[in-house]
């Protein structure tokens, strides 16, 4: 909802005095009331010792397409290198990119919702689809001369690491480290072409967000985009004084709001304080809090801690348990549901108003 509509709830946006609000004053805040009016049925309905816990993995806010230019502005820095043209079998395969991307375009603007929400609904349509964009954004890629490169949706910088990538080029250790302090100083620097406000908010290394065994699975750089504005333009004058103006590579057309790092958690019920606000909450303390007042205890491999805080003097006498977290990853070729439950699952999928 946000994302088509974020124009009509937030005055910064360039569009707020143009939407047509003929037929919704504000669509957000309507879908808001109605979805507090939920929550105030669903309050009456459980019991005294059921406590309801509401929450968000992000916010939202101005989409800043930072991301629709992330290609072009590793590619512009002289860190991502496309394949040269060549009459002996580049060409075409220079072309069907360019065909591919033309055709992603045009099937993102014009394909209904309801094919397109079909297509990666069918898992053997959706593994096309996804081979498909895949392809689109890595098949051109020279990686023999590439430092850096997005790959897929997901557009934060991955390092061409020599080890890890299949034709990685760039050396672990200090080689590693200049290419990703280069990236960061860059975005750093970068700009919005249009009004010169800075484009990027912040930029952190992987290791200053995440940790755990499964840290190389995220990109080697995360990048927090300016959310108080649309891009109009990425610029950044690089280290020679060079100005370099990165393109829009992926088409962003009716998208207006994007997500903000900052969510929201509500809790009610016995035990709860009311009427306070709850400051510093981490999203790792969700699975915790309801561990804790389920009565069970938290593994100890857990980042988070119980929300203590939200909570009455006489509901935190026990003091929180801590217990060794074990594991046991299993794989397994068996059916999750039958083609009957499938067909049930889906129905009430259907009720409910998700397909």
């Amino acid at each position: 909802m946000q994302h088509y509509f974020w124009p009509y709830c937030d005055p910064r946006h360039p569009l707020y005095e143009q939407v047509d609000r003929s037929w919704c004053e504000n669509p957000v805040l309507v879908l808001y009331q109605r979805v507090d009016a939920a929550l105030g049925k669903v309050m009456q309905r459980i019991d005294d010792q059921t406590v309801l816990v509401v929450m968000s993995d992000h916010g939202g806010g101005i989409l800043n397409q930072g991301r629709a230019y992330m290609r072009s502005f590793l590619q512009e820095l002289g860190l991502l290198a496309v394949k040269r043209s060549t009459l002996t079998g580049s060409l075409p395969s220079s072309v069907r990119s360019r065909t591919r991307r033309l055709a992603e375009k045009i099937g993102h603007r014009w394909l209904p919702k309801g094919t397109k929400s079909w297509l990666l609904s069918n898992p053997l349509t959706r593994r096309w689809v996804e081979n498909y964009w895949a392809k689109s954004f890595i098949s051109q890629n020279d990686w023999s001369r590439t430092q850096a490169y997005p790959f897929y949706w997901e557009t934060q910088p991955w390092v061409n690491l020599a080890g890890r990538e299949p034709d990685g080029i760039v050396q672990p250790g200090q080689e590693y480290e200049q290419v990703r302090d280069y990236i960061i100083r860059m975005l750093s620097r970068a700009k919005d072409a249009a009004t010169g406000q800075r484009a990027v908010d912040r930029v952190f290394r992987r290791e200053e967000l995440y940790h755990g065994p499964y840290l190389e699975n995220f990109p080697d750089i995360a990048v927090w985009w300016n959310m108080n504005i649309p891009l109009s333009g990425l610029v950044v004058a690089n280290d020679d004084g060079k100005v370099i103006e990165a393109k829009k590579e992926i088409d962003m057309a009716g998208l207006y709001g994007g997500h903000s790092p900052d969510g929201t958690v509500g809790l009610w019920g016995p035990g709860i304080h009311r009427g306070q606000t709850l400051e510093g909450a981490k999203i790792e303390d969700l699975a915790p809090t309801i561990l804790y007042l389920l009565g069970h205890p938290v593994p100890d491999d857990m980042d988070g801690m119980p929300l203590l805080r939200a909570m009455t003097e006489d509901a935190t006498q026990r003091p929180v348990e801590y217990e060794q977290a074990s594991y046991q990853e299993t794989q397994s070729t068996e059916e999750v549901y039958s083609e009957e439950d499938e067909v049930a699952v889906k129905q009430r999928l259907r009720d409910l108003g998700y397909i």
